[in-house]
């Protein structure tokens, strides 16, 4: 397999801590991870506890929330990224290992601002985090 499930979308956002702490409220998510983005800005990983995720990214006058990327599964990054290439999809960056998420992932985009990342994760990796609705 080269692709899998929908692993997460990502968005930019001016309140950071505003709109997670809204997100959170409504109970349906919680932080699985905060990190820092290529660009050193703050990001947190959402969880709704059946592996799909919402990414936060910090965008200073990001006035309105702004779509960044699709994240698919992958047990195949390498592969899925060749197939999207050849599908018309151009690199943007990776494949490469990001240690704080312990992934392995490539970004590539269409040209017009639409992304799509593919990444796999390693068995400990925070980001996989799973549960049970209380």
């Amino acid at each position: 397999m080269k692709f899998g499930r929908l692993d997460h979308i990502a968005i930019e956002v001016e309140d950071f801590e505003g709109r997670i702490a809204q997100l959170v409220d409504t109970g349906a998510v919680r932080v699985i991870r905060y990190g820092t983005g290529g660009a050193g800005q703050r990001l947190a990983v959402l969880g709704d506890g059946t592996g799909v995720k919402i990414e936060i990214a910090e965008a200073a006058g990001a006035v309105e929330p702004r779509f960044l990327h699709f994240a698919f599964r992958s047990d195949d990054v390498d592969g899925a990224r060749e197939t999207l290439i050849e599908q018309g999809w151009q690199h943007k960056f990776g494949p490469k290992h990001i240690p704080p998420a312990q992934c392995y992932t490539a970004m590539l985009t269409d040209g017009t601002g639409f992304d799509l990342q593919v990444i796999s994760y390693e068995e400990t990796a925070p980001d996989i985090a799973e549960w049970k609705a209380e």
